[in-house]
Formats: structure tokens, sequence, C-alpha cells
């Protein structure tokens, strides 16, 4: 059903790219999976830049004046985009490294 919806709410160029996926694949939307319509709309548009960058915006994300829950929700937004990111300790040390210096200093980890 979701594959369903998806592909209907099409809209211009994607529309557009989707119609030629279903062409030359030879797709049949009644049988199509999600899985399958996410794997190839990432081979299309999210690129391994794409990933990098949003990996470079981790690196480059600092608290500054933002308060403790935009902080916090932009690293977890951020860190979806990131998959190869899965210790738990370097998601920690990461988000922790953004912080403000007076918020570093009272926390303390290995």
């Amino acid at each position: 059903m979701k594959a369903k919806i998806a592909t209907f709410n099409l809209k211009g160029k994607v529309d557009i790219w989707w119609e030629g996926v279903k062409n030359v694949m030879v797709i049949q939307e009644e049988e199509l999976l999600w899985d399958e319509i996410e794997r190839l709309f990432k081979k299309k548009y999210l690129s391994k830049r794409y990933y990098d960058d949003k990996d470079k915006k981790i690196y480059e994300l600092q608290m500054g004046s933002m308060t403790n829950d935009a902080y916090t929700s932009k690293f977890v937004e951020l860190l979806r985009y990131v998959p190869y990111l899965k210790d738990e300790k370097g998601k920690i040390q990461r988000f922790i490294s953004g912080l403000l210096e007076a918020y570093r200093d009272l926390i303390e980890f290995d």
C-alpha cells in the first residue's frame, strides 16, 4: 500500500523519472514493494556525496547559540544519514564534541 501511495503522489521530474524506470524495468506497480522503490530512488537521487555532506554537517555541528533540544534534534536528524556510524560510543563522542565547552567539561566519558 505504501508503494502505491508513494508512486501515485510523485510530481514533476520525479514522476517522469519513475515512468521511465517502470517502462525500462517492466515494473508492475501492483506487485511493487516499498523497499524496491526506496532503493531505486536512493540510487538516483541520494548519491554518496549527499551522505558525505550530511556526515560533514555532523562534524561541523556546534551547539553555539542553539538550545539543548535544538542541538539534540539537529544531531539526531543528521545521524540518520550516516549509516556507518553504528557504534554507540562513536555517536556519543561525536555528540559531545559539538557541545559547548562548559557542558563538555561537566561530562565524563571513556
